[in-house]
């Protein structure tokens, strides 16, 4: 019998998502440089909510684990 892998989600945990809305995935935050150019920032945002951060291990770690690797614009 070949297994359903809707109940197999239902079985096991996502370990890497967002620890505020549930999200599986993250993007790069990009924006212009002094010159005009688009550019990566370095910093990451959630795709399901505005978490911005700059360490993928602040994203899906527990809501009490915040360092200084999250982005000022959300810390506060």
């Amino acid at each position: 019998m070949k297994p359903n892998p809707a109940s197999r989600s239902a079985t096991h945990a996502v370990r890497y998502s967002c620890r505020l809305c549930g999200a599986t995935s993250y993007r790069r935050v990009v924006g212009r440089n002094a010159a005009g150019a688009i550019k990566a920032t370095g910093e990451y945002q959630c795709s399901g909510c505005s978490l911005t951060f700059f360490d993928a291990k602040v994203w899906h770690d527990v809501p009490g684990a915040l360092s200084s690797a999250v982005s000022p614009a959300t810390a506060g």
